[in-house]
């Protein structure tokens, strides 16, 4: 790769890896750890260590992201104590929907920790729709009939966690 249009990748993938982050968990830290994304990105590019054949710069992306999630949570001791600005989300909704958005997300997050962690990382990366199964299955090193399997599992057991909580799916 000779050159990194780095304008076209930041407008292609912000909101994709922003929202990566929101769905794990990192309402407020969310866009510094999009930008540290961005950071280790723009060295592994300098340094030489970007190669097409290992597959995507989006894939290498959301791998990079993978594993500044894994370091946030490690140093949060429970991400769930943190709270979104429904306000600054939803200026410009009216207050019902934005508490009907408040609590779908806030029992979707409760359902997604419900999972076993390695359902939860599978999960979240599988609802980036732009990410292939493959890609899925190099960012987390595991064989591809594993992801496939997990996320058939996972999308079971949040329709009984919903389903419970009297939510058809």
């Amino acid at each position: 790769m000779d050159k990194l249009e780095w304008n076209l990748l930041i407008e292609k993938m912000g909101d994709r890896l922003y929202n990566y982050f929101l769905r794990r968990g990192h309402y407020q830290s969310a866009g510094d750890l999009t930008q540290e994304t961005y950071v280790r990105l723009w060295v592994y590019w300098k340094e030489g260590r970007v190669d097409a054949a290992k597959g995507s710069l989006e894939s290498l992306a959301f791998g990079i992201a993978y594993y500044v999630s894994l370091e946030r949570v490690k140093e949060l001791k429970s991400i769930m104590q943190e709270d979104p600005d429904w306000d600054k989300m939803a200026s410009s909704e009216n207050i019902e929907e934005m508490y009907q958005k408040k609590e779908l997300h806030f029992q979707f997050h409760l359902a997604l920790k419900q999972l076993p962690e390695e359902q939860q990382d599978i999960l979240t990366l599988y609802m980036d729709e732009t990410l292939k199964l493959e890609e899925i299955a190099k960012i987390l090193e595991i064989p591809l009939g594993t992801i496939k399997n997990q996320i058939y599992r996972a999308k079971e057991k949040m329709k009984l966690i919903f389903e419970a909580k009297g939510v058809s799916l």
